[in-house]
């Protein structure tokens, strides 16, 4: 099927407005002859999905078109907050394992990672997505499920019972080490990641030093890794500029005080960034 729109010799400029208003009216008419003349049988939302991968994917290696299961999902993971059990499941072969239960939650009831999920609520979770064991995990706090689990050594599966709360996973660990050298890990940038590491700081008091472990952390939100390098940086201090061709002038972004951990000569903390790892 050969899809054109007439050009002429000139066309005058068009306010960002209109030209978004004629793009999509463009769009339209070339879906409407697909979906009415190729052979294939395409679906307008196949072609709407399809186009805009491939023309956000043309932009750069980070802007990403999510479907909106998945923008869902990661709008729960960047929160750091949700309603369910407190299980992260995910798939080994055909099985559906659990990664991690948090203590306080599923882990009291006898879960632990690496445990078989044979079915959440009754549903076989073998005959299902992993997206749907997670949604039938996940609910409203105070209400309860069951999940059928196996442990890895064991041969007989059990049923649980699991209460949802309002979970929130922890992108932090913190411990002391030798020599009164402190230890945090971030295992994600989420709202709560900036408060709770100067908060965990604070507990901790003097240190000689802070290894901070940033292994196999994917990221997260942009203003959440600003304040963690906030709390390390003297206030006013530039951490990072973003420019925008459109926008003109660069955005800076600064470091928000107070300084949480290190300072001026004669002697400051010593920290050590690890990462990435996977």
């Amino acid at each position: 099927v050969a899809v054109s729109a007439a050009v002429g010799s000139w066309v005058p400029p068009l306010d960002e407005s209109r030209e978004a208003a004629l793009a999509g009216r463009q769009f339209e008419r070339v879906v409407a002859v697909l979906e009415r003349e190729h052979v294939s049988g395409v679906t307008p939302g196949e072609v709407l999905r399809r186009g805009l991968e491939a023309s956000l994917g043309a932009l750069d290696p980070y802007t990403e078109f999510e479907e909106e299961s998945a923008a869902q999902e990661l709008a729960t993971l960047y929160e750091g907050r949700y309603g369910g059990t407190g299980m992260v499941v995910g798939r080994r072969g055909s099985e559906t394992v659990v990664v991690e239960a948090f203590e306080g939650y599923a882990y009291e009831e006898g879960v632990r990672a690496s445990d078989r999920v044979v079915a959440v609520g009754g549903v076989e979770t073998a005959d299902s997505s992993l997206d749907t064991v997670r949604d039938l995990l996940r609910g409203e706090p105070g209400t309860t499920t069951t999940a059928t689990v196996r442990h890895v050594w064991d041969e007989e599966a059990r049923e649980v019972s699991l209460r949802r709360f309002d979970v929130r996973e922890p992108d932090l660990q913190l411990a002391t080490t030798v020599d009164g050298v402190g230890y945090a890990r971030l295992s994600l940038f989420s709202r709560h990641t900036g408060e709770s590491l100067r908060a965990a700081l604070a507990a901790l008091g003097p240190t000689e030093g802070l290894v901070l472990d940033l292994r196999s952390n994917p990221g997260g939100l942009f203003d959440a890794a600003i304040e963690v390098a906030s709390i390390f940086a003297e206030p006013g201090e530039r951490i990072a500029s973003a420019r925008a061709p459109r926008l003109g002038a660069a955005a800076d972004y600064v470091a928000d005080g107070p300084r949480a951990y290190g300072g001026r000569p004669p002697r400051p903390p010593r920290c050590c960034t690890l990462g990435p790892s996977r």
